[in-house]
């Protein structure tokens, strides 16, 4: 499939005149994205390189929502702000001062 594409259809950086099938652009992108490094392969960094099934599904599942709407998403938000807060609580253990 991929193979019958004309060359000068798939110039990079501009659009194209003619349309390409989907899962031939999906081939493109997907072969052009192994050139990356692996990233179970990097130990230069601290970094998580494999997650547990159910958090691949969380992400695939709210990967088309705009995290900036917050009018459009608030529970989004609010779990994203009371995780951030209560990992912040948890790393740093700041000391509860009582102003009393």
């Amino acid at each position: 499939m991929i193979s019958s594409i004309q060359p000068s259809l798939l110039a990079m950086f501009r659009m194209p005149e003619q349309s390409i099938p989907k899962d031939a652009a999906y081939q493109i992108i997907h072969d052009e994205l192994m050139l990356d490094g692996n990233p179970r392969l990097n130990l230069a960094s601290f970094v998580t390189t494999w997650m547990e099934p159910e958090c691949d599904k969380l992400i695939m599942s709210s990967i088309n929502k705009n995290y900036v709407d917050m009018d459009e998403y608030p529970v989004t938000t609010e779990l994203q702000a009371s995780f951030s807060l209560s990992l912040s609580l948890c790393l740093w253990k700041p000391t509860i001062i009582n102003n009393k």
